[in-house]
């Protein structure tokens, strides 16, 4: 659930151990924060709207780069000889 400060309120966070932010904080909906709702430390919220146009997608050429060959491993010479 996503909440914020009431009006004049500071309220601290028990999971990240800070204040929550004045725009607000999605928390889990559990018993502490049921309470503060109850309570009137906190408000529902909003969540902060998702930005109104996606990022662009980079063309797949660009996300591929090139693979060079791989250079073929040279033969180990013949490192026996011939004692006789």
């Amino acid at each position: 659930m996503y909440v914020k400060a009431a009006p004049g309120m500071k309220c601290r966070d028990p999971d990240l151990k800070d204040l929550l932010p004045d725009e607000g904080r999605d928390v889990p909906d559990t018993d502490y924060w049921q309470r503060r709702l109850r309570d009137g430390d906190v408000v529902p919220a909003e969540p902060p709207a998702a930005a109104s146009e996606p990022a662009p997608v980079p063309e797949q050429a660009a996300l591929t780069a090139p693979v060079a060959p791989k250079a073929e491993k040279a033969a180990k010479p013949d490192t026996a000889t011939s004692t006789s």
